[in-house]
């Protein structure tokens, strides 16, 4: 879903283009999805927006990358996770486009018909930023025989792990699913576990798990052994 204003307005007059600078805002909608497809012809047929020539990106909530490819030249703009930036666009006609990243956000952008300088800021490229935390204890005992929630779901919303440290008191064979353990929802593969092991992802910048839109999160465990540890999760 893309929405938005979707009414340009004027930021400069009597400047090149001979309409003046126009700026188009854009809300891209990927509460529901990954992928997006738009195309501002309306816009430009209606003479708000005559050209495109450059965009701004607000990414700066996303633990995610974002990319608009730019279907008629097939060139593609990758803003990275928690930043901003203003990225020149190279597009022909109509401007048609496809927008990428991961469900259960909103972003924010704006397409200009004046070129601007290309210029980002915000995180630090490379470097992996752990955005705020819901820190769960996570106590079974016991772990039931099948699938235990660990997260319960949310209409519209997502769970993103970004962090766990899990101990097992026996031995078990466990898996992470997104909802029920039916219907290949399986979010990890298979873990062996002895008695006394355990399971680490350390925190990262980047989603270990991520679950469906509106989907628990679940732990399938084979044996009624005893766990506990610790979650780091945005629900959003």
């Amino acid at each position: 879903m893309v929405s938005g204003n979707r009414v340009a307005f004027k930021t400069a007059t009597n400047s090149y283009p001979s309409q003046g600078n126009r700026e188009l805002p854009v809300t891209l909608d990927f509460t529901n999805t990954g992928t997006l497809f738009d195309d501002i012809f309306p816009e430009m047929s209606s003479s708000q927006i005559e050209t495109i020539q450059s965009v701004y990106i607000d990414n700066s909530l996303n633990a995610a990358a974002l990319s608009l490819q730019f279907l008629d030249t097939q060139i593609t703009i990758t803003a990275q996770p928690y930043t901003q930036g203003i990225y020149p666009v190279i597009s022909q006609g109509a401007l048609r486009y496809k927008a990428t990243t991961a469900a259960g956000i909103k972003i924010p952008i704006c397409f200009s018909n004046v070129e601007k300088k290309a210029s980002t800021w915000g995180a630090t490229p490379g470097v992996f930023i752990v955005p705020p935390l819901t820190n769960a204890p996570i106590n079974f005992a016991p772990l039931a025989v099948g699938d235990n929630v660990l997260v319960a779901g949310v209409a519209a919303q997502t769970i993103k792990v970004y962090r766990l440290l899990f101990g097992f008191g026996g031995g078990a064979n466990v898996e992470f699913y997104s909802g029920a353990s039916v219907g290949g929802n399986n979010l990890t593969g298979l873990f062996p576990l002895f008695a006394g092991g355990s399971i680490t992802f350390e925190p990262s910048g980047i989603a270990w798990l991520t679950c469906a839109v509106g989907a628990s999160l679940v732990l399938n465990s084979d044996t009624a052994s005893n766990m506990g540890g610790v979650l780091g999760y945005v629900q959003s």
